[in-house]
């Protein structure tokens, strides 16, 4: 992390991996200037905003392929929501891992 915030030009902190807790109150469109869907972003970062650090990774079911199923979205509509985006910004993901290995988030 330190490298990539050396890239980025910003300072680098273990500050970074906490947070202060959110409650049910806490707006992020409004705070944090969200333009998604209110109940797609509820779904995303509702684990995020009731934590106050960095947790033990998430495993998720994954297709033959590799690719993440989405069943922990018991609602089929965001379900499939959720798998269009993920098609629509894995071509990203990939250039991502294209970057100079020394810039990448995790070795």
């Amino acid at each position: 992390m330190a490298k990539y915030c050396d890239h980025l030009d910003i300072p680098f902190t273990e500050k970074m991996f906490t947070w202060k807790k959110h409650d049910e109150s806490f707006d992020l469109h409004i705070k944090w200037h969200e333009q998604k869907k209110k109940h797609v972003t509820k779904h995303w970062h509702d684990r995020a905003l009731q934590t106050s650090s960095i947790g033990k990774k998430t495993t998720y079911i994954v297709d033959e392929l590799g690719n993440p199923t989405f069943e922990e979205i018991k609602n089929e509509k965001d379900r499939e929501l959720f798998k269009q985006y993920y098609r629509e910004n894995l071509i990203y993901y990939n250039k991502f891992l294209e970057v100079e290995e020394d810039f990448l988030l995790v070795k």
